[in-house]
């Protein structure tokens, strides 16, 4: 094995990106969050056309952990189901989240359940959380996580239905401690209640909306979490108590930081180490320029690693 080779093993083992299934993970708290309310704009007075809007909620970060990450759960209904959602942007203080998932639905007139996220924000006291896209209502809101693998991408899972309920799964290989991230939104001919609900752990409410700000509401939404899944899949259902069609569920998983992994550093000759059951050094090498003194190549590393 290259010393390049052990280089990116030693330090992908020590991002947590190899650790095992089984691995224990510290648990992800929520540090920062609205829960209970919610973002609500509407663009037109009218059920006929979609407009461009944009809208500014006040945020407060507090002091942000290295592993942390800002998330946005954005539901919109709009005329058209041709790209809308790619047009939603949201932005932190001007700095752009990414899109997680995009769950829209098949008919027009067309629901939308979307999540954004940014890791490792910027802490600021009431900063501007602004959200921009194309349609005709949308409800938004936002909270923070700490103790995430910033490493790892959240899995995503998506379902589109059009009855009163929407049932997904998460996959078999869902990691246990995880925090999932839930939106849900449906078509209501008038305002209605719904409900999310699981077969594994509960879930836990953050908001809820009882209808569209439209002029004809047609738009109800929640916004959910598992704080700590358990290892496996899990079924999750929304129920829509009234006209259920265009029912969308969005959901992504942030995985948390394995045990012994929170903290690691690499100087100019350091250590490292993962858990109990690994160590090692890195070394940076000087290579000798005497020869040639022109050709200035750069200091390259070596990689010890030892198994305690």
């Amino acid at each position: 094995m290259s010393t390049w080779t052990k280089l990116i093993a030693v330090v992908a083992l020590a991002l947590g990106l190899l650790a095992a299934p089984g691995t224990a993970s510290a648990a992800i708290v929520i540090t920062n969050s609205n829960a209970g309310s919610w973002q609500a704009l509407s663009v037109t007075p009218t059920a006929s056309a979609d407009f461009a809007f944009s809208g500014t909620q006040t945020f407060t970060v507090s002091t942000a952990p290295t592993n942390s990450v800002l998330v946005v759960n954005y539901t919109q209904v709009a005329q058209s189901n041709a790209g809308n959602d790619l047009n939603t942007t949201v932005t932190w203080n001007g700095v752009p989240l990414t899109r997680a998932i995009n769950q829209v639905s098949a008919n027009t007139s067309a629901i939308y359940a979307e999540i954004f996220y940014l890791f490792n924000p910027t802490a600021a006291v009431n900063g501007s959380l602004v959200v921009s896209s194309s349609g005709r209502d949308a409800v938004w809101n936002a909270y923070t996580l700490s103790g995430v693998n910033t490493f790892l991408a959240p899995t995503t899972f998506g379902k589109d239905t059009n009855s009163n309920t929407s049932t997904l799964t998460t996959a078999a290989s869902t990691p246990g401690g995880a925090f999932a991230s839930i939106v849900g939104a449906w078509r209501t001919g008038t305002s209605a209640s719904g409900y999310i609900g699981a077969s594994g752990p509960s879930i836990l409410k953050l908001w809820t909306t009882t209808g569209g700000t439209d002029a004809s509401p047609i738009m109800s939404s929640v916004g959910a979490y598992i704080p700590s899944t358990a290892v496996g899949a899990t079924t999750i259902t929304q129920t829509a108590s009234t006209n259920g069609s265009r029912n969308e569920l969005a959901v992504a998983i942030f995985s948390a930081l394995p045990n012994g992994l929170s903290t690691w550093s690499v100087g100019g000759s350091g250590s490292w180490n993962v858990g109990s059951n690994w160590g090692g050094s890195l070394v940076y090498h000087q290579p000798d320029r005497s020869v040639n003194n022109h050709a200035r190549r750069p200091d390259y590393p070596e990689f010890t690693p030892t198994r305690r």
